[in-house]
């Protein structure tokens, strides 16, 4: 938890430095977004999500939002995308049943690098 303080006065500091402050709010909304989507769905019976990956949620969501709402909502999609893939995974593969815990933040840092280097790479490829 002492993350979303020293993140929320980064971004400040970089709202401050550049003069542009929509940015800042908007990161605190995407985080705030981001964290009660993932604590609603932790919540949920059986959902096998722990509280780590809601506070995770939270300063993704601050990262992404300072960039933008686009960028908050491509990497929430390819979380989801990675996350049921590797489910499907582990489950066909026998790790783990219906019923166990899984681990999502790496889905969830893998859904964000590939929406910040989507961009890019779609630049690369169609150049």
């Amino acid at each position: 938890m002492p993350a979303y303080p020293a993140l929320a006065a980064l971004l400040a500091i970089c709202s401050y430095a550049t003069g542009e402050w929509p940015p800042f709010a908007r990161a605190l909304l995407a985080g705030l977004a981001l964290f009660l989507l993932f604590f609603v769905m932790a919540i949920l019976p059986g959902s096998g999500m722990g509280f780590g990956d809601v506070k995770l949620a939270g300063l993704l969501g601050m990262l992404l939002g300072w960039l933008s709402w686009t960028q908050v909502l491509w990497a929430t999609l390819a979380t989801f995308l990675i996350g049921g893939v590797v489910a499907v995974l582990v489950l066909a593969l026998g790790r783990k049943g219906r019923r166990d815990d899984f681990a999502y933040g790496p889905s969830m840092l893998l859904g964000t690098v590939t929406a910040l280097a989507a961009p890019a790479v779609l630049r690369l490829v169609l150049a």
